[in-house]
């Protein structure tokens, strides 16, 4: 099974994918919203291959929606570890990525960004918490910058 150069309609490397998916099985798909053009602060990218699959979305929070407690909090669950590159933090585990970035608006000054990556894979898949911190980081990278134009955003260059 072949992963294309460019997932997610053009907006992130194959090469992030890959190691995710087995390279035999069922044929490489995506189904895209509000991936490579941005219009509500909500989208998503959904990538199966090999009778596996990654979740990546992302959507724009108010600034009272989750505190850097709650977000610490979450980190702190069972079988997470705490993910933060520049001023962006989340946490990251065998199946579940997620970085929080400060994205504020004239309306929210405090708003931020919620980009996460969910790793469908059979169980006993070991080892996929760097490559899926990968992934994560460039989504959230892409999303933040790219996408949105966060102010800010620059400081995911540091992961």
């Amino acid at each position: 099974m072949a992963v294309p150069a460019k997932v997610c309609d053009g907006s992130l490397s194959g090469s992030l994918v890959s190691p995710l998916l087995p390279d035999h099985g069922t044929a490489y798909s995506e189904e895209v919203q509000g991936f490579g053009t941005d219009s509500s602060g909500v989208g998503f990218c959904s990538i199966r291959g090999g009778g596996q699959g990654l979740h990546l979305s992302y959507h724009r929070w108010t600034g009272d929606s989750y505190s850097d407690k709650t977000i610490e909090e979450l980190a702190s669950a069972k079988g997470r570890q705490a993910l933060k590159v520049g001023a962006a933090k989340g946490d990251v585990s065998n199946t579940f990525g997620e970085l929080f970035v400060q994205c504020p608006s004239k309306a929210d000054s405090d708003s931020k960004v919620q980009v996460s990556v969910e790793y469908l894979h059979r169980d006993g898949t070991k080892g996929a918490v760097a490559d899926l911190r990968a992934l994560t980081v460039a989504a959230s990278r892409y999303v933040a910058q790219d996408l949105l134009d966060c102010e800010g955003a620059e400081t995911l260059d540091a992961g």
